[in-house]
């Protein structure tokens, strides 16, 4: 008789030689979240991790592996896993992340077999910055630690407030496999925009919980495949997330319009974002991010035209000074 399984661990892992033993090790010590399966996807690593997660899967009947004959660099590295996934519920973890507590899962699973309304489980997780400076590698607080989700962020967010920025790290989260049905096919060419449109997805399900208990390590490190990407090029494919995925999603969803809560969001996004950038004298970054925020024609219902026309003037001026002024 199949076992029924509660949550499927979905690992995605290329070329993380260096991580993934600690990554798995944290999924197999779960305890207490009832039958769990570990499906790890490998994009056709070249630096022994294939043949790590061959002999964990001999050793270990939980491991379940796909295994890419081709570097797909999309989605499809979730998609999948996804497919295979049996579990009540889901929750991924990326080869270079782990957990930091053995009862990770089993607490999420509580949450959300107590609460059917919520589509979805958070906890807080630390980022460990491996490139900058202070970084010692002595544990999950060293000097480069900090928390990934703001202390602040509200203990619930819903379908609307999901668009504004997405506060949780891939490592900390739990999903209902039944409310990831309304992904649309566009997700599996947008690469390394994973997990964000997997939680707008779960969100028209219901509420997403938030505890604020860190429970997982984001490692951000040289080889991070989202982390390591310029400004630029992150900026142009998170637009490509608000119009790919609103508009797979309005297809699905007629309770609201996904597309209007993404242009707003989107609004708040990239406005903050630029806020963000010209307080670090980012001002290259910063234009880039208010000509994205004016793109998507929610300006007005998110920062408003006032607040972006003084930001947009106070960063070209900036950026005048900067090209003009002699270096030292």
């Amino acid at each position: 008789m199949e076992r029924k399984i509660t949550v499927s661990v979905l690992i995605i892992a290329y070329n993380q030689i260096a991580y993934i033993d600690k990554a798995l090790r944290s999924a197999q010590m779960q305890t207490g979240a009832g039958e769990i399966e570990i499906i790890i996807h490998d994009d056709c690593s070249t630096d022994g991790t294939r043949e790590f997660i061959v002999d964990a899967a001999a050793r270990d009947p939980r491991v379940r592996l796909v295994l890419s004959e081709s570097n797909s660099a999309s989605n499809t590295i979730v998609r999948r896993p996804l497919e295979m996934a049996r579990g009540r519920y889901v929750a991924l973890l990326d080869a270079d992340d782990y957990w930091t507590v053995d009862n990770k899962l089993a607490r999420q699973v509580r949450i959300l077999d107590t609460d059917p309304t919520l589509a979805g489980c958070f906890h807080n997780a630390w980022a460990l910055d491996a490139t900058a400076e202070g970084y010692v590698g002595n544990g999950d607080r060293s000097r480069a630690a900090r928390l990934w989700t703001s202390e602040s962020q509200p203990r619930t967010i819903d379908h609307s407030r999901i668009w504004e920025g997405n506060p949780f790290a891939t490592a900390a989260g739990m999903l209902r496999r039944s409310a990831l049905r309304e992904i649309d096919e566009d997700w599996y060419d947008q690469f390394f925009l994973t997990d964000w449109p997997l939680y707008a997805a779960a969100a028209t399900h219901g509420d997403l919980a938030f505890i604020n208990e860190p429970v997982a390590v984001y490692q951000l490190h040289a080889g991070s495949t989202y982390a390591a990407r310029r400004v630029q090029d992150k900026m142009e494919r998170i637009a490509e997330f608000y119009k790919h995925t609103a508009r797979g999603l309005s297809a699905r969803v007629s309770a609201f319009d996904p597309s209007k809560e993404a242009a707003r969001g989107a609004g708040y996004f990239y406005g903050g974002l630029a806020e963000r950038h010209f307080s670090n004298r980012e001002f290259s970054e910063a234009l880039t991010c208010l000509w994205h925020s004016a793109h998507t024609g929610s300006v007005s219902r998110s920062i408003g035209w006032r607040k972006w026309s003084n930001l947009l003037g106070k960063s070209l001026a900036a950026a005048k000074r900067d090209m003009t002024e002699p270096k030292s």
